[in-house]
């Protein structure tokens, strides 16, 4: 293996990392872009739905089922949301 090979390899080794650490990185979602980013995953999700479910049938139960779990989840993002928006203005009032 060359110099210039290794170099190569530790480069790539390199960038590799860095998006690795930039992508664990917590950071705050814009409120703006949070109805976007639902709409969008809440799209593929029924376009990956509807494509899994082609050739089968699908019963009032399953999608009863699927609709359930819908409301529930939403349900606890809402109270996660709330809850976490509440942390957040107690520990503005607390800095001030």
């Amino acid at each position: 293996m060359s110099n210039h090979e290794l170099v190569n390899i530790l480069i790539g080794a390199a960038v590799v990392a860095l998006l690795v650490v930039r992508q664990m990185r917590t950071r705050r979602v814009k409120e703006d872009s949070a109805a976007r980013i639902t709409a969008i995953l809440g799209v593929i999700g029924i376009i990956e739905l509807v494509d899994a479910g082609k050739g089968h049938h699908v019963s009032a139960a399953t999608i009863a089922w699927i609709v359930l779990t819908l409301v529930v989840g939403a349900a606890l993002g809402a109270c996660t949301g709330g809850h976490s928006e509440d942390l957040a203005n107690r520990r503005r009032t607390r800095i001030t």
